[in-house]
């Protein structure tokens, strides 16, 4: 008889199915429900009154279900034909490899008195582990296989006689109804057999159909443990037999989830699932985590542990579980509470509240196994006061030479997990910088993302959105080049940065300094000289600078005298003015001390000093020169001495310019006539027009009056100055010149007369000039000297008049006298 073809349908109902564990436990299976490794499964198909179609399997290592219904029918066969089902053949050999003896009835007794339990069997439950099956899933099975396995009944057709059918033990989850069919052998083969609820069950309810003895109970709501109800089998001939239908609920545990609405990044989770009974099994979740705003990286793993304590900071009462790789986690029975931990990452980027979800899907032993998950969302906080990756904007400094590019670098701290709105403008409150300085499309950002540089675009408010992950982002400021000097001007780059990330804003404002050198641009200082001016004019001496500068510029003046190439001295310097031009019109401007402020833009200065003309007492000093020295007090020019000079000449010898010019060299204006006697010195007195500070050359003349040449000596002539110095000088045809030293402002001629005592004769008075002119001198003056040798002085050439008489002379005879 085939295992298939006679097995009576028990605890089961058309199309359920029930599972075997590998401990032996019994379970109504749902429809979604996940069956494990290594658990049999068996299912019925479509009853009729007497008998149903079993299928039986088993969950492979792959969850695959492999069935078996062949080989146990064969083992059950085996065991009708009173043979040894472990010698059915190599696919049916012991573990141990060898025969087990047993006192094992036939099959007969078994199946058809219901005495004795098959599972007690060896020889079947060892036929039944060389398929795999455990010892206790063997037992079980073949429990299960009594309760509806029927056996053929000889009855005396004559007698009637009670209808027969065994008690019926099931098990149901909690909440979920749980369906079989009692079934019953009756002796008479003509009795129709009916079925009653002759005592409902305590803790449900159930309905039976009277001609199938299909059977439902429902178990009241939320209700877990034993119950029982009783069906009378009757067959309608006053035979009847009472079959118990026993019925384990199995406690369901229905779960809640409660955690953290929100952690500080950085932090760990809590969350508690807590079962409001304890299960008499294991039973099994599934956790998982959804992203919402929050990225996988913000997670770094998840523990479960049993709390067996209300106390869930006492870690001795903290019993961890293993977490699947696919998030299943298997809780013991009786567990009631589990403790959940997410750990959340800490990093440097600004995201603000980023969330997600935890998951917790029941898979086995719970309310709502596979139909849908509870969920606690959780938000993960990044800027708090105890945790905060709000970034730091940090702006660079530039410094520039004019028309270049002035190149800030922008900087956030951290970055940031979205776009950032960059704004850029140029403030000038403040500082030296001006609007004509730079470009018309004056800034320009750029950044890098993954070393790849990139150009930013203006939005249309003039705004720049920038990757937070950015890099070396820059801000290019154009500046112009023009040739005015504006040393180094500043201005200022403004940097606003803002960001909105979950939630979480942050709005940062920072700024960098500008520095615009203009160094190509700094001007030369030229200064120069006035030429040579008549003294008691105005010397003028221009002062340039090569480019305009944008502010004023502070120069010292001075008049230098001093030094070896200069020889004016300081009472030559009158008065000094300085001047610019605006069209024809002079502006002069103030002098502080010896400092003058030229006004921005103002590159040629004039500057008039006046020259003293000593015309009052007058001194030749010929060309006299002085220096106009300018110093650049601020520091704007190229020289590197800060000055540059030029000179200039004052000439009081007749050479300055315009009309009348000044001319103090001196002229003779007298020269004596001196009397004197003959053989003496004829001294003349020469006097100059005033002194000089130079040499003069003079030219004189001797010249004949009544004298003759040899009256007076014109070789060795010596001339005697003031300061007591004297020359000798010789004539040529009676002229002769020498240099009158410096500081002398009269000299003497001195003229040896000649004495002819020897030979004397008298001359009376006789003259001669002495005539002369300096260089610079149209004319000559000239002196008379008188030679006397007529006795006013001690040369007397007189002669003495005498006569000599002849003596006696006769009359008539002529008398000679002689006079002398």
């Amino acid at each position: 008889m085939g295992f298939g073809a006679y097995v009576a349908i028990g605890n089961l109902t058309a199309g359920r199915a029930i599972a075997i564990d590998k401990d032996g436990k019994v379970r109504v299976l749902d429809s979604n429900e996940v069956v494990a490794p290594g658990e049999l499964v068996m299912s019925v198909g479509e009853p009729n009154q007497n008998v149903a179609d079993v299928n039986i399997g088993i969950i492979d290592d792959s969850s695959e279900l492999q069935d078996l219904t062949n080989e146990i029918d064969d083992i059950i066969a085996a065991l009708e034909q009173g043979q040894d089902p472990t010698q059915l053949g190599d696919e049916f050999a012991t573990a141990a490899g060898g025969q087990i003896a047993s006192s094992l009835t036939t099959i007969d007794s078994i199946v058809r008195t219901g005495d004795e339990t098959i599972a007690r069997t060896e020889f079947v439950t060892q036929g039944l582990e060389n398929l795999g099956i455990s010892r206790t899933q063997s037992l079980t099975l073949l429990e299960q296989y009594q309760s509806f396995q029927q056996a053929p009944t000889f009855t005396d057709q004559n007698t009637n006689s009670s209808p027969f059918a065994n008690d019926i033990s099931v098990t149901t989850n909690e909440d979920t109804s749980v369906g079989g069919q009692v079934t019953a052998t009756d002796p008479n083969p003509d009795d129709s057999l009916t079925f009653l609820i002759s005592s409902p069950p305590a803790n449900g309810s159930v309905s039976i159909n009277p001609i199938s003895g299909v059977w439902e109970y429902i178990p009241e709501e939320n209700y877990d443990g034993s119950d029982s109800f009783e069906v009378t089998v009757d067959d309608g001939n006053g035979g009847t037999d009472t079959v118990i239908v026993n019925v384990d609920v199995i406690p369901i545990p229905a779960i809640s989830v409660l955690g953290d609405a929100q952690v500080n990044e950085g932090s760990q989770a809590g969350y508690i699932i807590e079962f409001d009974k304890s299960s008499n099994q294991a039973t099994t979740l599934k956790l998982t985590l959804s992203l919402g705003s929050a990225e996988g990286t913000d997670l770094a793993g998840m523990g479960v542990e049993v709390l067996n304590s209300s106390d869930n900071s006492i870690p001795s009462q903290r019993i961890a579980l293993i977490v699947g790789a696919d998030g299943t986690v298997e809780v013991p029975a009786g567990v009631t509470s589990l403790g959940v931990t997410v750990n959340t990452n800490q990093d440097t980027t600004f995201e603000g509240s980023e969330d997600y979800q935890l998951n917790v899907l029941p898979l086995f032993g719970l309310v709502g196994d596979g139909a849908g998950s509870s969920s606690v969302s959780t938000a993960i906080l990044d800027n708090t006061s105890n945790e905060s990756d709000v970034p730091q904007l940090t702006v660079s400094n530039a410094a520039v030479l004019e028309g270049n590019t002035a190149v800030f670098d922008i900087a956030l701290s951290n970055n940031v997990d979205g776009d950032v709105t960059y704004n850029f403008s140029l403030n000038l409150n403040g500082d030296t910088a001006q609007a004509a300085d730079f470009a018309e499309n004056t800034i320009n950002v750029s950044f890098q993302i993954a070393g790849v540089t990139q150009t930013a675009i203006t939005n249309q408010d003039g705004s720049y959105s920038i990757p937070g992950n950015a890099t070396n982002i820059q801000v290019s400021v154009e500046t112009v080049n023009d040739d005015i000097f504006e040393a180094i001007e500043s201005f200022t780059l403004d940097a606003n940065a803002s960001a909105t990330v979950g939630g979480e804003s942050f709005n940062l404002n920072e700024f960098g300094v500008g520095m615009i050198n203009d160094e190509f641009d700094r001007p030369d200082l030229t200064v120069t000289g006035s030429g040579t001016v008549s003294e008691g004019e105005v010397a003028t001496f221009s002062i340039n600078l090569s480019n305009p500068v944008d502010h004023a510029v502070t120069l010292d003046l001075r008049a230098k005298t001093n030094g070896k190439a200069n020889t004016a001295e300081a009472d030559d310097i009158g008065e000094m003015r300085a001047y610019y031009l605006d069209g024809d019109d002079k502006v002069y401007l103030d002098f502080t001390g010896r400092e003058i402020s030229v006004p921005a833009g103002v590159q040629d200065i004039f500057v008039e000093v006046d020259t003293v003309d000593d015309n009052a007492a007058p001194v030749h000093e010929g060309s006299e020169r002085f220096q106009l020295v300018v110093r650049d007090v601020d520091g704007v020019t190229t020289d590197n001495n800060g000055k540059a000079k030029a000179a200039a000449f004052i000439d009081d010898s007749g050479n300055g310019t315009g009309y009348n010019p000044d001319d103090d060299r001196p002229e003779i204006t007298s020269i004596s006539s001196p009397t004197v006697d003959e053989g003496g010195t004829a001294v003349f007195d020469v006097t100059l027009s005033n002194p000089s500070e130079l040499a003069t050359p003079v030219t004189m003349t001797l010249a004949n009056g009544t004298a003759e040449s040899d009256d007076y000596t014109t070789n060795q002539i010596t001339v005697n100055f003031t300061d007591g110095t004297s020359t000798v000088v010789n004539t040529v045809n009676g002229e002769f010149s020498f240099d009158v030293p410096a500081g002398n402002s009269a000299y003497t001629v001195s003229v040896e007369t000649t004495d002819d005592n020897n030979t004397p004769v008298y001359e009376g008075d006789e003259t001669f000039t002495l005539s002369g002119a300096s260089a610079s001198q149209t004319g000559t003056v000239s002196g008379e000297a008188t030679i006397q040798d007529g006795g006013e002085g001690s040369d007397n050439d007189r002669p003495d008049l005498t006569v000599t008489g002849s003596g006696t002379v006769s009359e008539g005879e002529v008398a000679t006298f002689s006079i002398n």
